[in-house]
């Protein structure tokens, strides 16, 4: 039986499903001083068997112009975001996170 699932606030990039899921969208968004901002990643798992998969998702954001970040301390969150019908389904958290000053 597959249970319906919504994983919410893990950083991922990558994601395992099984070959019995069937299925659903995996998102990797950034949110800078509680915005979401930049691309989004986006991963369609399935249906069964096609819901294991591995790549690795990205999502980038550039602030510069308008969208430069002002002199100071800002909080930046890296999110992963799981929904539809999985029985197992894996979230690797090592999502690693650069950034240029």
């Amino acid at each position: 039986m597959a249970l319906d699932s919504r994983l919410d606030g893990y950083p991922l990039s990558r994601v395992l499903g099984d070959s019995n899921d069937s299925g659903g969208t995996v998102l990797l968004k950034i949110r800078v001083n509680g915005l979401h901002k930049g691309s989004l990643g986006v991963q369609q798992l399935g249906p069964a068997p096609h819901a294991v998969s591995t790549p690795t998702k990205s999502a980038s954001y550039l602030a510069t112009g308008s969208e430069s970040l002002s002199v100071g301390c800002h909080s930046v969150d890296v999110i992963g975001n799981a929904t539809g019908s999985f029985r197992k389904l894996s979230m690797n958290a090592d999502m690693p996170l650069m950034w240029f000053d």
